[in-house]
């Protein structure tokens, strides 16, 4: 159970790199803080993870990856992104926070169904076991 435990709070204490290399990325591509808060924005509202609402500043993107605390919809509208760019490629700690995000966004799916819908052009290597560990460790959803 400790393995576990340790991979569900080191995913979680490390979400914030995704978010981290979505601003890399952009600013690789001469795009701000502001506009990709934005743009993350946006495609968070697009894919229902929150309500519409006011774009983030760009100083507050930029404080959740200082204070390393970003929040859910932002991670997962980073993993949307990060997705569409060829040239990213997840590390193993951006892998465990991918793999848990997907897992407890998606709580029906199983690991093999998350791995094939991972972007094609995400190398193969070591997400099994990623998976398999997010999906024991998410938090279920309790249906009343």
């Amino acid at each position: 159970m400790s393995n576990e435990n340790d991979f569900r709070q080191r995913a979680l204490a490390n979400r914030y790199l995704l978010v981290q290399a979505l601003a890399y990325h952009s600013r690789q591509a001469g795009q701000g803080a502001s506009a990709t808060a934005y743009e993350l924005t946006r495609a968070a509202i697009k894919a229902g993870f929150v309500a519409d609402r006011k774009p983030v500043d760009g100083v507050t993107f930029d404080g959740w990856i200082t204070k390393r605390n970003p929040p859910a919809w932002g991670v997962r509208a980073a993993i949307l992104l990060l997705a569409q760019l060829r040239e990213y490629v997840p590390t193993l700690e951006q892998q465990e926070s991918i793999a848990l995000s997907l897992a407890e966004l998606y709580p029906d799916k199983e690991a093999a169904a998350l791995l094939q819908d991972l972007p094609e052009h995400w190398p193969r290597e070591g997400w099994d076991a990623v998976f398999v560990s997010a999906c024991q460790v998410r938090k279920r959803r309790i249906v009343e």
